[in-house]
């Protein structure tokens, strides 16, 4: 979502936890944040208008929090709310909201309400938005077939080596028994070098983790 978009769905999610009374005051005061879908409100603001709209959303979201709290809301929701709060905005002595700088805002920042665990990162100087997959496969050449030992899913924050941790571990108590692994260079590493050795199995990586080196300089390539 963009970051209007999400401000906009964390306030109307967090409305709608309001007991019935108290939640028709505020559409009343604030109907414009609260009546239209996110996306159909965000179509119609100028960008040179979206700063502004966003403290303004910010600061109902600072007020929203001890609302929740006074009436004992789902503790999901206001878990929310002090999330979107947290990674967005900067909050001064006198509970005035500002915008965090866009350098500030942690990679794990929440991406939409309605699904927590979803992250962004940049991958290949490309965003994406969402979750990793990672699976093992057999692949011994003698195997009539191969097959999947192991299926994980996580927030694509998430790094390799920690997957293949887990991976190896969840396999373990499964009574699967891994020799060998063949890998790319990101589960390289000190991570997920202890995983394969406590599990005393051999790694096979494509290439090491690290950045290219400069073509002037005798880098891991040569």
């Amino acid at each position: 979502m963009s970051r209007l978009g999400l401000v906009l769905s964390a306030l109307q999610k967090g409305v709608s936890a309001l007991p019935a009374a108290d939640n028709e005051k505020r559409y009343a005061d604030h109907g414009k944040y609260l009546n239209p879908k996110p996306q159909n409100y965000c179509y119609r603001i100028k960008q040179e208008e979206v700063a502004g709209h966003l403290v303004q959303v910010g600061q109902l979201l600072l007020e929203l929090v001890e609302v929740l709290t006074q009436y004992q809301a789902d503790a999901e929701i206001i878990q929310m709310v002090e999330r979107v709060l947290q990674d967005l905005y900067v909050v001064d002595d006198d509970k005035q909201v500002a915008m965090r700088p866009t350098d500030e805002i942690p990679g794990d920042v929440l991406q939409s309400p309605h699904d927590p665990e979803t992250t962004y990162r940049k991958k290949g100087g490309k965003g994406c938005k969402g979750y990793v997959a990672n699976l093992s496969e057999t692949c011994d050449p003698h195997n009539p077939v191969q097959l999947l030992t192991s299926v994980q899913v996580a927030p694509n924050t998430t790094d390799d080596g920690q997957l293949l941790a887990e991976s190896l571990a969840e396999q373990s108590a499964r009574g699967i028994t891994v020799n060998q692994i063949t890998v790319y260079g990101g589960y390289t590493g000190e991570t997920g070098e202890t995983a394969y050795r406590d599990h005393q199995a051999q790694m096979l990586p494509a290439r090491i983790r690290g950045r290219r080196i400069a073509s002037d300089r005798w880098g891991w390539e040569e």
